[in-house]
Parts: structure tokens; sequence; C-alpha cells
């Protein structure tokens, strides 16, 4: 893969706070998750991405002890990679 990280970096700087759902969840999610995962918050801003600023998120409802998970986040880099890359 070769991100083109400076791109990258542009998007996310220029998305503003109206870019981010408002909903509780997400806004849970842009609050905690840099440091609930410090070091996916490097590997990403490696890319040029900001973690507090995910494309989509989709939370699950609460569980019976209130804890939170969220299925699946996206994020946008800019770049190419090869059809056949896998990571």
């Amino acid at each position: 893969m070769k991100a083109d990280i400076e791109k990258t970096r542009a998007y996310y700087s220029s998305l503003g706070p109206e870019s981010i759902c408002n909903c509780d969840y997400c806004q849970n999610y842009c609050a905690r998750v840099k440091t609930a995962y410090p070091e996916v918050a490097f590997y990403l801003a490696s890319l040029g991405v900001n973690i507090g600023k995910p494309f989509e998120t989709m939370p699950l409802e609460p569980d019976e002890n209130g804890y939170l998970e969220y299925c699946v986040c996206q994020y946008v880099v800019f770049g190419s990679c090869p059809e056949d890359f896998t990571h």
C-alpha cells in the first residue's frame, strides 16, 4: 500500500466538528478511542489519519453490563495499492 500521507492529513485537517456524527455513541467513541487504543492511534497517525475523526462507526447496543462495543469503524486514507493487497 502506498499512502498519500500529506493528502490524508489535509483531508482530516479540513474536517470540522460538523463532519462527525453527534449521537452519543459516536461522540463517546471520538472522545475515548485515542486513549483506549494508543498503538492503533499511532499507526493511523503514521498514515495521516486522525483517529478521533472516523468516517463511520457502527456501535452495537450496550450489553447487560453497560459496555458498548463498536463492531466496525472506518477511516479514509488516500493513496494506492495493488488489487491483490491484503493486510
